[in-house]
């Protein structure tokens, strides 16, 4: 997981680590087998300069020495340079379902230790979720390793999450935790704590791992118990960032619609394409409110008539996000787009409201896939975000 975080604090990105420091870290974390001459070749410094800093990092424990298992050459073999992921750890506070989880988790991606509460979201208020997080918070750091710096605490959150302020403005699945400010967390924990939209953390972890080209945007719709969006244009998400960017499911495109949202405005699409709006309506037949299960059921039903109505609306929303924001990829997620039957309704539906003639769309066609949610990609992005400040912190000059 080193190589991703590498690509995520990429050379001249707006996360790598400042410094001669930070740059030769980040090298020899995406780097195979790096030796001292190498990356001086690689990257133009000094070989003096660049075993100097290296004997820092290794000093301050980033950065391990050794040996080649095997070598064939003549003479002493080069010592190889490796990062070392335990150095640093961090805490990760996420939510799935009903469930909050916290993971400890180094800087190779590792997780070293997790917990989970069961919590009922219509009865859990914000002192009730900060009493949780606190308790866990506090389990997780019993297993922090004696040897081990901890870089702090990353909250990955649903729905709308003002980033800059560490507030959380709204989730449909917790009706009594809007504009949960944590602003506080920081001097509770006596850490850095940050908070991000769970999409955005997801989305960094994707870019990082597909190793895209420079000029690449990627466009992240989750479409199940809510429905939202984060994107990433030329690998910068910091418009996904931003106080309420990417609540699609709070769009309209129908404005004849009366049906009322949990947000509290008129015609959203989320009240009728969400899976929690089609649990409300199709009571009858037991509709899971979880999604890994709901994908199950879907499966089941998938022959009903129900499913026109959200297909047609989400087509709609699709054009809309790929005419406005042009994205090369968009990246489908949740338990509707795991469906084959209904993936491929959606796509031909697309196909057809924004067709590859229309003078619009030209050259930039933007790619549809299905992708599944991953809570390991969450845990990493979240991370990075702790993990970048203490790395800018120990790799200055």
């Amino acid at each position: 997981m080193l190589e991703l975080y590498a690509r995520q604090f990429e050379v001249d990105g707006p996360d790598m680590p400042k410094g001669r420091k930070g740059r030769i870290f980040t090298k020899l974390s995406g780097a195979h087998q790096p030796t001292r001459k190498r990356l001086a070749q690689e990257m133009g410094i000094r070989p003096a300069t660049l075993s100097e800093i290296t004997l820092e990092l290794v000093e301050d424990g980033l950065v391990l020495e050794a040996r080649p298992d095997r070598t064939f050459q003549k003479g002493r073999p080069e010592i190889i340079l490796r990062p070392n992921p335990n150095h640093l750890a961090a805490i990760v506070c996420y939510l799935v379902s009903h469930t909050i989880h916290c993971a400890l988790v180094n800087l190779g991606g590792d997780t070293l230790f997790k917990t989970q509460v069961e919590a009922l979201p219509d009865e859990t208020d914000g002192d009730r979720f900060i009493q949780i997080i606190t308790g866990l918070f506090t389990t997780c750091m019993e297993h922090l390793p004696k040897k081990t710096v901890f870089a702090g605490v990353a909250l990955s959150l649903p729905g709308i999450v003002d980033e800059v302020n560490a507030c959380w403005r709204y989730s449909s699945h917790w009706p009594k935790l809007r504009n949960l400010d944590m602003s506080a967390l920081s001097s509770v924990f006596e850490t850095e704590v940050t908070v991000s939209k769970n999409l955005n953390c997801e989305l960094r972890a994707r870019m990082s791992r597909r190793n895209h080209p420079a000029s690449e945007s990627l466009l992240l719709l989750h479409w199940g118990f809510g429905i939202g969006a984060a994107f990433a244009n030329s690998g910068d998400t910091s418009l996904s960032e931003k106080k309420g960017f990417g609540e699609v499911g709070h769009t309209c495109v129908d404005p004849a619609s009366t049906i009322a949202c949990k947000c509290g405005m008129i015609g959203c699409i989320e009240a009728e394409a969400s899976l929690w709006a089609l649990k409300n309506s199709l009571a009858d037949r037991h509709v899971p409110a979880e999604e890994w299960k709901f994908e199950k059921f879907l499966h089941e039903n998938v022959d009903l008539d129900v499913w026109d109505r959200p297909i047609e609306l989400m087509a709609l929303t699709l054009r809309n996000l790929c005419l406005t924001l042009s994205p090369n990829l968009c990246i489908i997620s949740g338990p509707f787009a795991q469906n084959d039957v209904v993936f491929s309704r959606l796509s031909a539906r697309f196909e057809e409201i924004l067709p590859k003639s229309a003078l619009v769309v030209g050259e930039n066609r933007t790619e549809i896939r299905a992708g599944r949610a991953g809570t390991k990609d969450e845990i990493i992005g979240a991370a990075s975000t702790v993990f970048c400040m203490s790395l800018n912190q120990l790799c200055s000059d």
